[in-house]
């Protein structure tokens, strides 16, 4: 019901565990934890863009949670500009014989 941007307003605001929409009752931590077991996950890897504040700021809320849950998390920095994923690929594949079946 209503108009075009009326929907696009309510699509919005219905969002939760986006980091860049307030939320009062942070979910992301939830939402992640109960995907985790949901899948049937090994970890759940968090890849945040360097200096991008909001990312930043919610991390350690859902990383607490997380550590509380028992749920295995790996923090993954990414620059927008990278000239090498070397490093990267050296990470996830260390990730994986830790916490891979």
């Amino acid at each position: 019901e209503g108009s075009v941007y009326e929907k696009m307003a309510w699509r919005i605001i219905d969002l939760k565990g986006c980091t860049f929409f307030y939320e009062e009752q942070k979910s992301k931590g939830d939402m992640l934890i109960e995907m985790y077991k949901r899948n049937n996950a090994d970890l759940v890897l968090s890849c945040i863009f360097k200096f991008c504040d909001p990312e930043e700021f919610d991390y350690p809320v859902y990383k607490k949670e997380l550590e509380q849950a028992g749920v295995p998390l790996m923090y993954m920095e990414i620059d927008q500009v990278m000239d090498s994923v070397e490093q990267l690929r050296t990470r996830l594949q260390s990730a994986v014989e830790i916490y891979g079946r």
